[in-house]
């Protein structure tokens, strides 16, 4: 069971039936004994007997017909063919003599070596189609690969860019701050009026918009966010107009002035020039009401409008944090709480330290009026509620 058998042109040098049938029995008898049998011949009935029997396999060296000589290519899965009358005639046989060796071939025979010539060429052509898919394969490969290297190469300029960007606005920013803070020390310090302490906490509160905004913008840009378009022109826009401008924040400012390309605006107490293809959206001021009132009636509606219910946006939770903490927090906490005039700091009850120090510092805060304890309903002496101006 372990033999390798190897056979040279088995059931040649007798009768050619005879030999095919004393081959096949062979062959048959091998194909049940040995572990490997490998036989070459010429008998056309040996080359059919994988069609009728599974354990048989054909094989062939390619042979070219035109240069006379193997190729040495081992071609699996077809018989080879007797290419005898197609040598003699290319060395020069009487073409009479090789005309009439074809005639006496059987059409049995004739018909195999045609379908044997119609493998050959088919399994050529199918090896001429794979060389092209794989030529194709490694095209595609190599354009995938380099499509992959260019995306990464472009997302890291992209991030490269957005770092760029971040890091200037962030510059920007913070030296914008550095300026309000000083406005607010100023203020703080007693030598400016009520109107500038006013509008100096009012500019910090539109900075903050100002760095949302324009991060949001940077993110957008990124992500290739369509960018929000009005059409306005000039002849649209009137002096007292409100207007939404994307790097003023997302809070319209008023129009002070019409000029010939532009517009000039006030924001955070100052005049600003503004391009007509920075508005994204206008809004008419609504005529104010008219009723009579008395100057004392008049003075009380000037004053501001408070929001006695504790909201998040009016609300700053200093629970669990430290005293150093808190400075910052509860400064920003009031800009943000100015348009709804209340201001509720929650800092516990514990020890007391952190509630004398919020007091501290609203007392010194100029947009503060007064501040008391909360109701016992809201935390009583657990949150601090600071009335603004």
């Amino acid at each position: 069971r372990n033999s390798l058998v190897l056979l040279d042109e088995v059931g040649a040098g007798t009768d050619p039936t005879e030999g095919s049938a004393l081959g096949t029995a062979v062959l048959r008898r091998l194909a049940a004994t040995a572990a490997l049998a490998v036989c070459t011949t010429h008998h056309g009935s040996l080359k059919t007997l994988k069609y009728s029997d599974p354990r048989f396999e054909n094989a062939c060296v390619e042979f070219d017909d035109v240069a006379l000589a193997p190729t040495y290519r081992l071609l699996w899965g077809i018989p080879g063919r007797s290419n005898a009358i197609a040598i003699a005639r290319r060395l020069g046989m009487q073409r009479e003599v090789v005309d009439d060796a074809d005639a006496l071939l059987n059409d049995g025979e004739l018909e195999v070596g045609q379908v044997v010539a119609a493998m050959q060429e088919e399994q050529e052509e199918q090896r001429a189609l794979s060389a092209e898919l794989s030529a194709l394969r490694d095209e595609a490969a190599a354009t995938r690969d380099a499509m992959a290297a260019q995306a990464k190469e472009q997302a890291r300029a992209e991030q490269q860019l957005m770092a760029q960007q971040r890091a200037a606005l962030e510059a920007e920013l913070e030296a914008a701050k550095a300026q309000i803070r000083a406005l607010l020390d100023e203020a703080r310090s007693g030598n400016a009026d009520g109107s500038a302490q006013k509008q100096a906490s009012l500019s910090q509160q539109k900075l903050s918009r100002i760095g949302k905004q324009a991060f949001q913008t940077v993110e957008a840009d990124q992500q290739g966010a369509p960018e929000r378009k009005v059409e306005a022109s000039l002849d649209d826009i009137s002096v007292g107009d409100l207007v939404l401008v994307a790097r003023l924040g997302d809070s319209p400012v008023k129009v002070d002035e019409v000029q010939k390309k532009q517009l000039v605006v006030t924001f955070g107490g100052f005049r600003m020039n503004v391009k007509i293809s920075e508005v994204l959206e206008v809004t008419k001021p609504k005529a104010p009401p008219q009723p009579a009132s008395s100057p004392k009636k008049a003075k009380v509606a000037n004053k501001r409008e408070r929001t006695a219910v504790r909201l998040a946006s009016n609300s700053l939770d200093l629970r669990g944090m430290r005293v150093a903490e808190v400075g910052d927090k509860l400064v920003q906490a009031v800009d943000r709480a100015l348009e709804m005039g209340t201001l509720y700091v929650i800092h516990g009850r514990g020890t007391g330290s952190m509630r004398k120090y919020v007091r501290e510092v609203l007392a010194e805060e100029p947009m503060v009026e007064r501040f008391e304890d909360a109701p016992e309903s809201e935390g009583g002496n657990g949150c601090t509620i600071a009335y603004l101006r």
